[in-house]
């Protein structure tokens, strides 16, 4: 005879916003030795 399954409590997921952290445009660590410094530099843009 087959065992009755368990029921499981719902685990409750909460998201995590970081309002002071912003990362725009950093390159990732495989990119910062093939990158030059002026392709580093984000591009100025004047509207």
């Amino acid at each position: 005879m087959a065992r009755k399954k368990k029921t499981r409590s719902t685990k409750t997921v909460e998201t995590i916003r970081h309002e002071e952290a912003n990362r725009i445009n950093i390159p990732t660590a495989e990119y910062q030795s093939v990158m030059s410094d002026t392709d580093k530099t984000p591009i100025q843009v004047a509207y």
